[in-house]
């Protein structure tokens, strides 16, 4: 159960990071360096990928 679940939290909760940097576009008092947003939309990308990963091979299992 657990192995079917944790992926789709990391792409929900990518998915509510790249939009809380895109509103620090609209609203700069979230986030107030650029290395951080950077280095944060980076995660959000490996998480997503690994996420996308881990649900096609359980997939395939099964």
């Amino acid at each position: 159960m657990i192995r079917k679940l944790v992926p789709h939290v990391c792409i929900i909760l990518s998915l509510f990071i790249v939009t809380y940097v895109i509103l620090n576009e609209f609203n700069p008092s979230f986030f107030s360096f650029t290395f951080f947003k950077v280095t944060l939309i980076v995660f959000c990308v490996a998480s997503s990928l690994c996420a996308g990963i881990m649900i096609a091979l359980n997939r395939r299992r099964g």
